[in-house]
């Protein structure tokens, strides 16, 4: 039995890092639509933390749209060199209240997110509520919007 262990698990881990290599995270036939585009928010918020530029050029659309919790307009490649350079830098980030709503092609996705970073020499940290937008366009999920907004407690 431990012969026939060890080549299956080490063939499992094959699989699965090729199919990362060759198209990036790849959706499981049983899993809603819903549930694979919560898994591509959370791809993003990995790899935003981890600054897994290839994750980060396969969700988000080259025409991508920003709005900061500041109100500071960005694009995908502002965004995406922001982290390259060291000028946004994240310790961690955690979303909770997770809500995906599929219109078709469309899914809006809001969610609260705790942030620990720094932007520039500022500290960035704080609570935010989030809405995504997400297109399908030739069968792949893109993010295409995004709105932050620093949430404020009474």
């Amino acid at each position: 039995m431990k012969k026939l262990f060890r080549p299956s698990i080490v063939l499992l881990s094959v699989v699965l890092l090729a199919s990362f290599a060759i198209g990036g995270p790849v959706k499981n036939t049983i899993s809603s639509e819903e549930e694979f585009v919560g898994f591509l928010e959370t791809a993003w918020v990995n790899a935003i933390v981890q600054k897994d530029f290839n994750v980060l050029e396969r969700v988000i659309a080259d025409d991508f749209t920003g709005v900061s919790p500041n109100g500071q307009r960005y694009t995908k490649k502002e965004a995406i060199a922001d982290l390259k350079g060291g000028f946004y830098r994240v310790e961690s980030m955690k979303l909770d209240n997770l809500d995906v709503r599929i219109y078709g092609d469309m899914a809006l996705v809001t969610f609260y997110q705790d942030e620990k970073s720094a932007f520039g020499d500022e500290d960035s940290s704080g609570r935010f509520a989030f809405t995504d937008v997400w297109l399908r366009r030739n069968g792949e999920w893109r993010a295409v919007a995004s709105q932050g907004t620093a949430v404020i407690y009474p």
